[in-house]
């Protein structure tokens, strides 16, 4: 069976790692290059090292072009056996463009895409460039990007190039309009949602589910949408891994996969233990217009559910995370109209 070396970078986190990674003594730096040597598919142990050398090149003043030579090699590395990994993506694989080697690097990826099929590729190989704020990216983007069918990636990045904003208003128009849903099926379907263990489940999936666990819970909530393990683990994988630290800032296909599912939760069970859990839960940041969306359907839930603590609770906590924006008005004006609303959204705010 063949390794796919993207997908295990992307289980790995490598760009967690990066982060973590800290200054080398100069033999922990040689140790570590001696082990990468010996074993050059040792993700973690060259992410390290290009950590380090990351944190040695922002301390330095002006370009110290040993350190720039040794980046590039790693970079190159990564960019020739992982170009479709998150990790390449992201601004640790980046060189500004008064960097000696950012045209070396270029070339790289652009021999990447002549040779590859891949959409991520092609896209990390983009951001790269406009990172590096290429004279020419409209021509640089049909050379990367124009054989693909538009999807996420594709308009989000051609959205960010002609300087708008990625609009989301006909993702918003299909998951605000209202289902035709029995009392029962929301019982039945809350009452499944309390089980505590889904929590866990969204906990663990955050740090250690695979992409391919990822993509098999998408799949199955496609034929049993009420497979709430799955779900769990969907929004547990997407937690913070929607955020990126990419030239985009984001991923937009599990920003709206996220999304998607968020609003599911709030429809059919607003009230559970699992709407409640921030890795279900927390407002999406920096995505205001997807938050107005999902205060609308809170908004929703409280008008239809007054008398439900659970969902009283659960609406009051994501105002509390969401802080103050018109959206967040919306319901705290709803809240404060019912005693129990006031209860909630007071201990709330005192623990976020």
């Amino acid at each position: 069976m063949t390794i796919n070396l993207s997908d295990m970078a992307d289980n790995l986190r490598l760009g967690r790692i990066v982060y973590d990674s800290v200054r080398l003594s100069p033999k922990e730096e040689f140790e570590l290059g001696q082990l990468v040597s010996a074993q050059p598919l040792n993700l973690v142990a060259r992410t390290r090292l290009l950590g380090h050398l990351n944190k040695f090149a922002n301390s330095c003043e002006g370009i110290n072009l040993e350190i720039a030579a040794s980046r590039f090699e790693h970079i190159r590395w990564f960019v020739q056996h992982i170009p479709d990994s998150r990790f390449c993506g992201e601004v640790h694989c980046y060189l500004n463009s008064n960097d000696p080697n950012y045209e070396s690097m270029k070339e790289v990826w652009l021999g990447q895409i002549r040779n590859s099929r891949s959409l991520m590729s092609s896209v990390n190989a983009f951001m790269y460039c406009a990172n590096g704020r290429e004279p020419n990216l409209p021509i640089m983007f049909e050379l990367c990007l124009s054989q693909y069918a538009p999807n996420p990636w594709t308009e989000a990045l051609r959205h960010n190039l002609s300087g708008s904003r990625f609009v989301f208003a006909d993702l918003i128009r299909e998951q605000l309009h209202e289902q035709d849903l029995c009392s029962k099926e929301i019982l039945q379907i809350t009452s499944l949602a309390n089980d505590l263990r889904l929590n866990k489940k969204a906990a663990e999936a955050s740090s250690s589910a695979t992409k391919a666990e990822f993509y098999q819970s998408i799949d199955r909530l496609k034929e049993y949408p009420v497979d709430l393990e799955s779900r769990a683990l969907v929004l547990g994988y997407t937690f913070s891994s929607y955020l990126s630290s990419s030239f985009l800032g984001f991923n937009p296909e599990l920003l709206i996969t996220r999304f998607e599912h968020m609003c599911w939760l709030i429809c059919h069970a607003a009230g559970s233990e699992l709407a409640s859990h921030a890795f279900a839960m927390d407002p999406l940041e920096d995505q205001a217009e997807l938050n107005e969306a999902l205060t609308t359907l809170w908004s929703r839930e409280i008008v239809q559910n007054q008398r439900d603590e659970g969902v009283i609770r659960n609406a009051a906590i994501f105002c509390a995370k969401l802080g103050v924006s018109p959206a967040a008005e919306k319901i705290i004006a709803q809240l404060n109209n019912t005693k129990v609303g006031k209860k909630h959204l007071q201990r709330a705010n005192a623990r976020f």
